[in-house]
């Protein structure tokens, strides 16, 4: 079993995720409606584990499979389907993770994430603790 590795927040992953965010939406142009800074990373103060987390919505489902393959030339490695019909890719650069998931407009595993996110973002009191040892 592999360890999993939690970190102290670091203040670098917002500008992470916008560098990575950049990539992505030169790569997807037009056919991107949003691209989002999701999972623990994305909540200011939170510790996680040292993965820029981002999700990519097109503007329709029709495009995902292009999507898909347009990330995966620039490096990502593909997943699969979550379940969820969002699509995983990932890469590693320069001791970061980064985890992209491609959905459709209108993915209900996206929108419950984007409310959580910003509920504990609006709520820090209402977020993960530090388990006591």
């Amino acid at each position: 079993m592999r360890a999993i590795k939690v970190v102290d927040y670091d203040p670098s992953w917002p500008r992470l995720f916008t560098e990575i965010s950049t990539e992505v939406s030169a790569l997807l142009g037009d056919r991107l409606l949003s691209i989002d800074h999701i999972g623990s990373t994305s909540v200011p103060g939170l510790p996680a584990k040292p993965k820029i987390d981002l999700a990519a919505v097109m503007i329709s489902d029709a495009f995902l499979p292009a999507a898909i393959e347009i990330v995966r030339a620039a490096d990502f490695v593909f997943h699969g389907d979550t379940g969820e019909q969002r699509w995983a890719l990932t890469r590693d650069h320069d001791g970061y993770g980064f985890r992209l998931y491609l959905c459709g407009p209108n993915n209900r595993a996206h929108r419950d994430r984007m409310l959580f996110r910003d509920y504990i973002r609006d709520h820090p009191e209402r977020g993960p603790r530090p388990m006591p040892i």
